[in-house]
């Protein structure tokens, strides 16, 4: 294809959902607070986000307006993990580092990480002992920015790859981080 919408949407406000994750434990009675002590579940929320994708050549030679160029991806199966919400560190320091390397790029030129960051103790420090495993060379006084769409709209669920990449390019176009509001819900 040379041309390529891709996006995803949530839509939660079925009773079952809330049912089945209430039984899970899963949700959060204060908020929705990625990487953060106060961290104890997810806030559900609804959202749409999508985004043109096209061969970077195509993009140039058509003069389109391109906002940030996807380099390279990374994936890994955390199969073996420890359960569904909490998943493998190592499997999930793969992924990270195969998308590094795809993009031909190294750990000490990334300023900003745009996590998956649900909010939950077990998941989160999955995730960041990962980063910790990728990272772990990096200058300390160089420190990487991390961050979850999460803690600004709550877990969009199928929407939140989307909507995640919408805020990274959007912090790329204003070269400012992205607070981590918290709370969110």
């Amino acid at each position: 294809a040379d041309v390529v919408l891709a996006g995803g949407v949530a839509f939660n406000l079925l009773p079952e959902y809330f049912v089945a994750l209430s039984a899970l434990g899963a949700l959060s009675a204060r908020g929705s607070f990625p990487f953060d002590e106060r961290a104890d579940g997810f806030i559900p929320a609804e959202g749409a986000g999508v985004v043109v994708l096209k061969r970077l050549r195509d993009a140039e030679a058509e003069r389109d307006r391109i906002l940030a160029v996807v380099a390279g991806l990374g994936f890994s199966s955390d199969g073996r993990g420890h359960s569904l919400f909490a998943p493998s560190p190592a499997g999930q320091a793969r992924a990270v580092q195969r998308a590094l390397d795809a993009a031909a790029v190294v750990p000490a030129w990334v300023d900003l990480i745009e996590a998956h960051g649900p909010g939950s103790k077990s998941s989160d420090a999955c995730e960041t002992a990962a980063y910790a495993r990728v990272f772990a060379d990096r200058d300390p006084d160089q420190p990487v920015a991390i961050g979850s769409i999460k803690s600004q709209v709550g877990h969009t669920s199928s929407a939140g790859g989307a909507l995640g990449l919408v805020k990274t390019t959007l912090a790329l176009r204003s070269r400012q981080l992205p607070p981590m509001n918290g709370g969110s819900g």
